[in-house]
């Protein structure tokens, strides 16, 4: 987290206000443990704004944990062992850690790629907002919202509604004058502006590709296309080629003709 703060950060100032409304929740030991979701697609600067709030708490002298979910975990419970526990950790032991920071303070427990996380450290996640560190923790869990489609994770969510307050955060797009403050300057924002939609990482690696590249007006970088590439692969492969299909059409298309150049597959 400390490392991600040092990268520029601008804007996000409507959603810092909520999470700085839930983190007062939390240091005043009033109502249950406060859980706030940062959702939306990959490198739209979720993990980059929770730095940003982490080193403000930690700051004002909370406990800052962090752990992040990985596509195959190497350990049981991978984020919470990573956050407080220690490799090869069990669940009792993360749990006696969580409980023992909580008692010292207010904890800020940062939980990234959600997505990507198991049934049981889904279940481990409910157990933690039922009460084991009390009204002083806040749970800030970051995932991309469109793979998250058919995972448990929605499951998990909603079940978390039932036992303390949760919040979701959308996390979108920069806008123009953002994108300009980004850039600093270097590069034409409203023309990176239009071919990103305000993603930041699309903006700086599109930004740095078009300084090297002025004669090439159109094309798109190797790590935005690798990004693009590892998504769609994710689908099926009906569902791949309509999309592809429909990135010939361009953003707005009727239904029917998609379904012409597809051949009217489901």
């Amino acid at each position: 987290l400390l490392r991600a703060d040092r990268s520029p950060f601008v804007g996000r100032g409507t959603e810092l206000d909520r999470l700085a409304a839930a983190w007062r929740r939390v240091a005043a030991g009033r109502g249950t443990t406060q859980v706030v979701l940062l959702a939306g697609e990959a490198g739209i600067g979720k993990s980059r704004l929770a730095a940003r709030f982490a080193a403000t708490a930690g700051a004002a002298g909370a406990t800052v944990l962090y752990g992040a979910c990985e596509e195959q975990a190497l350990v049981p419970y991978e984020p919470f062992a990573e956050a407080g526990g220690g490799a090869g950790a069990d669940r009792d032991e993360i749990e006696s850690r969580l409980k023992a920071a909580a008692a010292a303070g207010p904890v800020v427990l940062v939980l990234d790629d959600l997505h990507l996380a198991d049934r049981n450290t889904l279940a481990l996640l409910a157990r933690v907002v039922r009460g084991v560190a009390g009204e002083r923790l806040l749970v800030l869990g970051a995932y991309r919202d469109a793979d998250a489609i058919g995972t448990p994770l929605l499951g998990a969510i909603a079940e978390l509604h039932h036992h303390c307050d949760v919040e979701r955060l959308p996390v979108e797009g920069l806008s123009v004058d953002e994108v300009a403050a980004l850039l600093d300057g270097v590069a034409d924002p409203r023309r990176i502006h239009e071919r990103t939609d305000g993603n930041p990482f699309f903006v700086r690696e599109l930004s740095r590709h078009l300084a090297d590249r002025r004669d090439v007006a159109d094309d798109v970088p190797e790590s935005v296309s690798d990004v693009v590439r590892a998504r769609v692969a994710r689908l099926s492969r009906p569902s791949a080629e309509a999309l592809t299909a429909a990135s010939v059409l361009g953003l707005s298309f009727e239904v029917a003709v998609l379904e012409r150049l597809v051949g009217g597959r489901d």
